[in-house]
């Protein structure tokens, strides 16, 4: 099990964004195009307010690919989202996702993000750009060792708290779609 602090950076310029993080010393570790299935049941759903199931496919720029089951359980974070994530890697995901349909979990949403990744004194910059159906406006994610960490980070970065969110994706495409509808 694994803890995940973050936040997301809305409503900026993600080029002067990324120049930011880079002079802060930050190093660039990958460029992803990710698959993500959010996995739910009709029947018996998942609790939002418990967490939520994903598989992701991550093919990164050298080709190799990695696939993540992850269970999402969420925690209270009073300024940062907060997940103890249980993930394991999966080899067949296809099996799997058929494994799960017969167990009930008919719900397969899915989502394609490019993401470039940098390092920097444990945390992690995560510059993701969806596809339009999934989310239309590209953000920065920050991940943290600690909620401390996490708003060091932002006042050095100079985010203003407006542009701070600790929603999910799935929050925000709710909202999106709200306004998209109207």
């Amino acid at each position: 099990m694994e803890k995940e602090l973050e936040i997301k950076v809305l409503n900026m310029d993600l080029e002067d964004l990324e120049k930011r993080v880079i002079a802060l010393g930050a190093e660039k570790v990958s460029v992803e195009e990710q698959e993500n299935l959010r996995i739910n049941a009709k029947e018996n759903p998942i609790d939002e307010e418990l967490g939520y199931l994903r598989l992701r496919q991550t093919t990164f720029e050298d080709g190799s690919v990695e696939n993540e089951f992850t269970f999402k359980a969420k925690d209270k974070g009073k300024t940062v989202r907060n997940y103890s994530e249980y993930t394991v890697q999966v080899d067949d995901k296809d099996t799997l996702l058929e494994i799960l349909k017969i167990m009930g979990y008919d719900q397969i949403i899915p989502g394609y993000k490019h993401r470039v990744r940098y390092k920097y004194q444990g945390a992690k910059f995560d510059f993701d750009t969806w596809d339009k159906e999934s989310y239309p406006t590209p953000y920065m994610e920050i991940e943290g060792e600690s909620e401390e960490q996490i708003g060091e980070l932002i006042k050095i970065l100079e985010i203003p708290e407006e542009n701070v969110s600790k929603k999910s994706i799935a929050e925000l495409r709710k909202e999106w779609k709200k306004i998209e509808n109207k």
